[in-house]
Order: C-alpha cells, then sequence, then structure tokens
C-alpha cells in the first residue's frame, strides 16, 4: 500500500450567486458548438481574492483549529486581480493568519490549485507545516464571442491540510506528466486567454490525463473497480466522459461528481470542487481516484481515502451554493457585472 503522509482535514467553498445560461448568449453571438448549460459569473465586486478569502473562511470554520496553528496559505488561480502582487498575502491578511505564515502563489492553468495541495500535503509530511490552507480560485472568462465565454465559469474551493490521522481523507503521492503542449495561453498583457482548437482534444486533454492516469495504475496496482468515484477536469461535459469510458470507469463513478452543467469551467477551482462533491457522497473507507488537468500541459494523479473522521456532509455547503443561484437575462447585465463594459479595469 502506498503511503498517506497528510490529509484533507475539511472543505469550504464559495460560488458566486449569478449563473449565465447559453441561451442568453446565442441571440449575441449565434447557437453554440458544443453543449452548454449554465456558467457561474461573479457580481462586479467579486474577484479571486474577494471568493479565496470566503471558500478559506468556510474551511477555517469548520477546522475547529486555532488560526496560529495555520504556518502556510497556498493559492492556485491564472486570474489574480494583480499581475504582481500575491493573493495569498492578502487571503492571510484577510482571514486574520499570523505575519510568519507560508504564502504562496501558484499556477499551471487550471492544475495551480492541485499543485498547492499536493505541495502542502508533502510540507506537512515532511513536518515544516503542522497544518496549511490550499485555495483554488478562478473568475475565468473568455473573449465576448468565443466558445470560452459560454464555459468559464467562476469559484473557489478551499482545504486545511494537515497529519493525516486528523483528516477526513488521506491524500496519496501524485503521478504528474507534462510536456510542452500550446493548447491554450494568455500572452503576457493580453486580456483574453487563447484556445489552440483541436490541440486541446487529444494532443492535450486525453493524453496528458489518460497517461498520469495509467501510470498511477500502475504504480499502486490499482484498477478503476477499486474507486467509488473518479473526479476528472471538467473543462466541458464530453471530455472527462468520454475519458472516463476510455479508461474504464462507468458513469456512476463520475456523473454524480460532474458540476460542470450547473456552473461551467471553474479552472483552478474546478478539480477541489469536484474532489468536495465527492468527499460529501462518499462514505467511510471509499476512495477516490482524481487526475487533474492544466492547459501548457500537464496532468497528475492521485486518490483520497475516506477516513469518515469528520462530517464534510456537513461543512462544505456547497450544494447550497449550487442551489441559490439567480439568473442573468441579459447579455449587457454580464459584460457590466464582468467589468467588459462600462469601467475601466
Amino acid at each position: 500500500m502506498i503511503s498517506e503522509p497528510a490529509g484533507i482535514i475539511c472543505t469550504g467553498c464559495y460560488l458566486p450567486d449569478f449563473r449565465l445560461s447559453a441561451s442568453v448568449l446565442s441571440p449575441a453571438w449565434g447557437p453554440s458548438r458544443g453543449e452548454y448549460g449554465q456558467k457561474s459569473v461573479p457580481n462586479h465586486d467579486e474577484d479571486a481574492t474577494t471568493m479565496a478569502i470566503a471558500a478559506g473562511q468556510s474551511a477555517l470554520d469548520a477546522a475547529g483549529i486555532a488560526r496560529d496553528q495555520i504556518d502556510a496559505v497556498w493559492i492556485g488561480t491564472e486570474s489574480k486581480p494583480y499581475a504582481v502582487k500575491s493573493i495569498a498575502a492578502t487571503v492571510a491578511a484577510a482571514l486574520g493568519l499570523s505575519p510568519w505564515v507560508n504564502a504562496a502563489d501558484l499556477e499551471f492553468a487550471c492544475r495551480g490549485a492541485v499543485e498547492a495541495l499536493l505541495g502542502m500535503a508533502a510540507r506537512v509530511a515532511a513536518g515544516h507545516t503542522r497544518y496549511g490552507l490550499v485555495v483554488g480560485v478562478d473568475a475565468a472568462q473568455g473573449r465576448p464571442g468565443d466558445e470560452l465565454e459560454r464555459s468559464a465559469g467562476a469559484g473557489a474551493a478551499a482545504f486545511v491540510v494537515g497529519p493525516v490521522e486528523s483528516s477526513i481523507a488521506a491524500v496519496s503521492p501524485a503521478v504528474t506528466y507534462v510536456t510542452d503542449t500550446p493548447d491554450f495561453f494568455r500572452r503576457d498583457g493580453a486580456e483574453y486567454p487563447t484556445h489552440a482548437n483541436r490541440f486541446t482534444g487529444q494532443p492535450a486533454y486525453f493524453h496528458h490525463i489518460g497517461a498520469a492516469v495509467r501510470a498511477y495504475f500502475e504504480k499502486t496496482g490499482t484498477s478503476p473497480r477499486d474507486y467509488r468515484y473518479a473526479v476528472f477536469h471538467q473543462p466541458n461535459l464530453k471530455f472527462p466522459q468520454q475519458l472516463a469510458q476510455a479508461l474504464g470507469f462507468v458513469a456512476e463513478q463520475v456523473d454524480p461528481v460532474m458540476l460542470y452543467p450547473a456552473i461551467g469551467n471553474t479552472y483552478a477551482a474546478n478539480c477541489f470542487l469536484g474532489i468536495i462533491r465527492a468527499l460529501e457522497l462518499a462514505d467511510s473507507g471509499d476512495k477516490v481516484l482524481v487526475s487533474s488537468y492544466g492547459s501548457g500541459a500537464g496532468a497528475d494523479c492521485f486518490s483520497l481515502r475516506v477516513t469518515g473522521r469528520n462530517a464534510t456532509r456537513e461543512s462544505s455547503r456547497l450544494e447550497d451554493f449550487l442551489k441559490q443561484s439567480v439568473s442573468v437575462g441579459d447579455y449587457g447585465e454580464y459584460l457590466r457585472m464582468t467589468r467588459q463594459v462600462g469601467c475601466r479595469r
């Protein structure tokens, strides 16, 4: 059995109230080429920092530990409000943590938060950190008229990471696979990202996650039947479903943790929110496979073993956030809310 040196102590999340349906975009830009439901939209006074603070507050409230025991704050995001200024330092200060805290911002497209989780687990295992706060957050945007505009959502999820004996889910070491594949990028100074169309599928998403998962199976001697749920990065509805089938998973392992139809692709928060949903549904002793993806490109694969030591389903409030949605009924309203018109950034 592989070692599990650290674990998730508790979870927290935040989703904006507003949802934009694909049907609102169609009159402006015509019908879409893909399958889109709705996506979460930040209000004009929300950004990656405010959402990270809200999710972090939720996790810390559930942790039941003193704030001075948090030794590190790591944030995974690709939509920082400042190009040069730490979001982690701001989050730590807003949450009332000690200034003697290790603070770091991590970015590898959508896998930045998983980088933070795996690195924090290693830091706890090495004895350098008692408890660490990791947050995945993004207020993702797409160029008006672009397919990304229909899918790029917003949200945040936070975990307190600590000793495995106190955890609700033990984190295994990961397998990571990276290549220089230019499937998605944003040049310095560019306002919106660019996706390389055909490169985003087979050469990028499917190849990298497939390689990481198969290597993880080989390393651990496991197979799909050993896992109750499988959380894959969800850039759309079709990709994770097709990938899961190709890897040998069945719909019952994947569909219950699919959040894309309700909130879109929340980028760095994507896998974290899927993990929260899996932990809400899982029972003690269940194992959850997780595989992240980040454009540029890389994928991680690791697993969580549910210990049953805490009531995750009572603390995360994910279901509440999914229910309390308000529809954005007008495309112009959406552009004003996301500050794309009507004000200077």
